[in-house]
């Protein structure tokens, strides 16, 4: 089955919304989502994909530079003993290494494991020097795609909101006593203070038609990354050979499989169709 390639696709998205945002990427924290021991290419596949997916969901509001599967892999290349990325994420003094590597302190772990009629999923935040776990979600969700693909983003969701903003400075103590006299060093405030109005100030008019097609360009581009990663995914089970103990069975799957050719498909042109809207109104809310 030919198509454009979903990992490429994801790339240019996330780097059209990375160009319209004028924050800086604040702390690197690395994402991976791996499938059983990762080693198997369909594995490997679906590890990447499903990774995208999380990085997708984290992107959107958040100040913080992510590290794919893919970086990932690299960086443990250099390193013979990590013994693959699913076994050095299990080791803590691999992780440590890694995530000095990459310049991560911490990292959004995930594992999906298929246990008979479900896949076990579970996700946590990890410190990587330490390996201490933070918040974690764990889920049983049934052998599907599209169910695998939105407990994951709920997942990630789930966890992301989970984090707490860093605590705010102290206020200094008031001295008894003290209360309504001026600091030492401060300027004597005048005796008769100008009153300050009651009414407050206009609030500034909004660009409401602006605002809309910020929102629906930004939502269509994530929708066109999960389109596209959903794509691959469905495509890469598509493509494998028809398994069963008898030729029914074989035909049975092979039939299963044509479906999931299919919805790959549909997959792809929605994808393609939500670039395209995401490309018109995010170009149209830049230029106007």
């Amino acid at each position: 089955m030919s198509r454009p390639g979903p990992a490429t696709a994801a790339v240019v998205l996330l780097g059209l919304l990375g160009a319209a945002s004028d924050v800086l990427a604040g702390e690197r924290l690395a994402v991976v989502i791996v499938v059983d021991d990762d080693r198997a290419t369909s594995d490997r596949t679906m590890s990447d994909n499903l990774t995208e997916i999380a990085i997708a969901e984290l992107a959107e509001g958040h100040d913080r530079e992510l590290i794919g599967a893919r970086e990932l892999r690299a960086a443990l290349a250099a390193d013979p003993e990590s013994g693959g990325l699913a076994e050095c994420l299990a080791r803590a003094e691999c992780l440590a290494r890694m995530g000095d590597r990459v310049g991560a302190r911490r990292a959004l772990l995930g594992s999906v494991h298929r246990q008979g009629a479900s896949y076990a999923l579970a996700l946590a935040l990890v410190e990587t020097a330490s390996a201490v776990r933070g918040p974690e979600v764990t889920r049983a969700v049934p052998v599907d795609l599209g169910a695998l693909i939105a407990a994951v983003r709920k997942s990630v969701s789930e966890l992301s909101a989970r984090q707490l903003p860093p605590p705010l400075a102290p206020l200094p103590a008031v001295r008894p006593g003290l209360v309504g006299q001026p600091l030492p060093g401060a300027a004597p405030r005048p005796s008769s203070a100008p009153r300050v109005p009651s009414l407050a100030a206009p609030a500034p008019k909004i660009e409401r038609g602006r605002s809309l097609l910020a929102v629906t360009g930004y939502g269509a581009a994530g929708l066109a990354v999960v389109a596209f990663s959903a794509s691959a995914v469905t495509g890469a089970i598509a493509n494998e050979p028809p398994s069963g103990a008898t030729r029914a069975e074989k035909e049975a799957d092979l039939s299963r499989r044509v479906g999931d050719a299919d919805l790959a498909n549909v997959f792809l042109v929605t994808g393609l169709v939500l670039t395209a809207v995401a490309g018109a109104a995010l170009v149209w809310h830049w230029r106007h």
